[in-house]
């Protein structure tokens, strides 16, 4: 999964943060039924964590 980051407008409010989706349709349609209006959308350069395994 990737991140992005979005701005957008919800009730009347600017906001603004992250969100994880396999792509950006599906990152946009969560948004979506969050009955946010999306100004934008883009991938974030943010990498995954990767969790250090103890051996």
């Amino acid at each position: 999964m990737e991140f992005y980051t979005y701005k957008g407008i919800s009730a009347g409010k600017y906001v603004e943060g992250e969100i994880e989706a396999l792509n950006q349709d599906e990152a946009s349609h969560k948004l979506k039924e969050q009955k946010l209006i999306i100004t934008n959308l883009v991938r974030s350069k943010k990498k995954k964590i990767k969790k250090k395994r103890k051996r």
